[in-house]
């Protein structure tokens, strides 16, 4: 099985890097705060970043540190994933903070130059729709420079997960990731009478350039739910509660499929059908069959997207609304008016005649 590297940028990045670290994965976190990569301390290799102890969610000033830290920083990876058993490298960061907002597109464009045996694949963590509009403002400026970087880019949307509590909102996305990154790898090595989605495919599938996403099904759960059909799996699909980000039917360029499951539901599957919303057929379907007798899980991922309209206008939608409430509260004074005469004496009690007091109860 090929080696694949993980690298994590920034908090975020490192935080998942960590769980691949300890299921045995060679990773290496990368960050301006030393007390940030000591909260991950699975990840054996850390590279500290010089001229801040963190940038607090400032991309900008993330970038412009980065002057002194490139060479060094490409020098470590270059080290790190040497061997030429690693063919595949996810590099984890999330676009609403600091550090991994702001040095990680000319980090992919300097890593896709320097290592050009090796499939770079971005994976940028979008921010749930409660966090703050500076952090959907840092993701808006991500996303417009990583557009413009020749990798392919599988974005982590956490405004898809389930949960509406944050901290098992983060442990959730995190390890639903590696749970399906894993498994794709894993894959790769199974043999099957039908045919194999294997090593080569793969790598093909994540060389393309633009923007990916995977949707997931199990077709064993889904057939005690609805009356199973080719329409209702792809309808499902596109439906599926999945933590990537949604599909762009605009255009496709290759798509990998795999089915691990019962051979009676494997005739439920066209892949044609499950390719029919796009307006051009994809360059290539790699497609893996292995009948189980117990499972049903289909899983299709799509290359050479472009990025989701509808959650690009969620995101300006967020940085509008908020940066403008924002706006109005700065825009108050802060300056407390007070009574220019306070009387601090207890005033006097002026004696009630007990008649008046009685006259109230009289009806």
């Amino acid at each position: 099985m090929m080696r694949v590297g993980v690298i994590g940028i920034g908090q975020g990045g490192c935080s998942v890097a960590n769980i691949f670290a300890q299921n045995g994965y060679d990773c290496l976190g990368i960050n301006y705060s030393q007390s940030d990569l000591n909260s991950c301390p699975d990840v054996e290799r850390k590279h500290l970043l010089i001229g801040s102890e963190g940038v607090g969610k400032d991309r900008a000033l993330a970038t412009s540190l980065m002057q002194h830290n490139w060479e060094k920083t490409v020098e470590v990876v270059k080290e790190q994933f040497s061997q030429t058993s690693t063919k595949l490298i996810f590099v984890l960061f999330s676009t609403g903070g600091g550090t991994g907002s702001g040095v990680s597109s000319i980090f992919l464009d300097l890593l896709a130059n320097e290592l050009d045996d090796k499939v770079i694949v971005a994976v940028p963590i979008l921010p749930h729709k409660t966090e703050s509009a500076i952090s959907h403002q840092n993701t808006l400026e991500c996303i417009k420079e990583l557009s413009e970087v020749e990798v392919c880019i599988l974005p982590i949307d956490n405004n898809r997960s389930s949960s509406s509590n944050k901290l098992f909102l983060y442990k959730e996305v995190n390890e639903s990731f590696f749970t399906t990154i894993d498994d794709i790898i894993n894959q790769t090595s199974l043999s099957s009478p039908y045919s194999n989605l294997d090593e080569t495919d793969l790598l093909k599938l994540l060389s393309t350039v633009g923007w990916c996403t995977i949707s997931q099904l199990n077709l064993v759960s889904m057939n005690g739910q609805v009356n199973l059909s080719k329409e209702s799996i792809i309808d499902s699909l596109d439906q599926s509660h999945s933590i990537f980000m949604k599909s762009n039917p605009s255009k496709v360029l290759r798509v990998g499929m795999t089915y691990h499951g019962q051979e009676t539901l494997m005739k439920m599957i066209n892949p044609e059908s499950i390719t029919a919303k796009f307006t051009n057929s994809p360059l290539d379907i790699f497609e893996g069959w292995y009948p189980s007798s117990s499972e049903g899980k289909l899983r299709v991922v799509y290359t050479g997207l472009s990025f989701d309209r509808e959650r690009l206008n969620e995101i300006e939608y967020k940085t509008l609304s908020d940066t403008e409430t924002l706006q109005n509260v700065l825009n108050q004074s802060h300056k407390v008016s007070v009574k220019t005469q306070v009387n601090l004496n207890k005033p006097t009690k002026q004696r009630k005649s007990l008649s008046s007091i009685l006259e109230k109860y009289k009806k």
